[in-house]
């Protein structure tokens, strides 16, 4: 739902390496994707934005995501500076961060403070290197479970609306019009 879109269409209107470039399968989700995430066009200006929601941090000296955060992130991503940054921030740099976050591993489970622990997960964090050749920092993003799953039906939303979910779905790299002979 996140990573074949940003891979097989966000990638390739920016003139990134992806997977496929599907953007050409139709010209008005291509348009629709440049409009959205090209020229550093901010988050909060994306129809799946939801105001107050994030927290983000553009650049954190590097950690291991794989141990307990350091408290001093979780700190920053409780201030309103955070939830601005995440308003502010290019769509891109955001949905990279839930892309690459999801795909290597850097997810944190939160409890209802924002901060690791064992009780119930309520926020979910996210880490990511804020380019390939910038490894020695991290860019975080935070989110409540809450608020999580209404990106997910904003962006399935949006997604629809473009007409990518059929585009992926029926014309793009792996699809088969095979005519299966039956015994």
């Amino acid at each position: 739902m996140l990573v074949l879109p940003m891979e097989r269409l966000f990638k390739p209107v920016l003139r990134k390496a992806g997977v496929a470039d599907d953007s050409k399968l139709d010209e008005a989700v291509g348009d629709r994707v440049r409009a959205t995430f090209a020229a550093g066009r901010p988050f909060q200006e994306a129809d799946f934005y939801e105001n107050k929601a994030w927290s983000y941090i553009d650049a954190t000296k590097k950690f291991s995501v794989a141990e307990v955060w350091p408290n001093a992130i979780f700190d920053q991503l409780d201030t309103p500076e955070a939830s601005d940054a995440a308003g502010a921030a290019p769509t891109a740099n955001i949905l990279e961060c839930l892309r690459n976050g999801l795909s290597h591993g850097g997810v944190a489970y939160l409890d209802r403070l924002g901060r690791q622990s064992e009780d119930t997960t309520n926020m979910l964090g996210f880490a990511a290197y804020p380019a390939f050749n910038r490894r020695d920092e991290l860019r975080i993003l935070r989110i409540s479970v809450d608020g999580y799953q209404r990106f997910l039906a904003t962006w399935s939303r949006w997604l629809a609306d473009c007409g990518i979910d059929d585009k992926l779905a029926h014309e793009g790299p792996g699809w088969f019009d095979v005519d299966v002979a039956s015994d």
